[in-house]
């Protein structure tokens, strides 16, 4: 099976997630504590350069320089918040 199919948002409206510029505080939260599959879905959203989607609690957007490195950045983070090293 998937890791994907585990995740916490699988089958949930991203919509309700975000409002196209971030995702909400309490669902960013929510991926966090209670998603067992966050740093696969981060490692992933890393190696294929998601674009436009929300992984790992992050909404990734690669249109610009800068929204690409943010991305980068906060995808990172979740690794290193779970002890991962990249």
């Amino acid at each position: 099976m998937s890791w994907r199919w585990r995740a916490q948002c699988a089958g949930l409206d991203p919509e309700r997630w975000c409002d196209r510029t971030r995702v909400s505080p309490w669902h960013r939260l929510h991926c966090a504590v209670l998603c067992p599959v966050q740093t696969d879905c981060a490692m992933d959203a890393l190696e294929t350069e998601a674009d436009g989607v929300i992984r790992a609690g992050v909404l990734c957007d690669r249109t610009t320089k800068a929204a690409r490195i943010r991305t980068e950045r906060e995808l990172i983070d979740v690794l290193t918040r779970r002890g991962v090293s990249r």
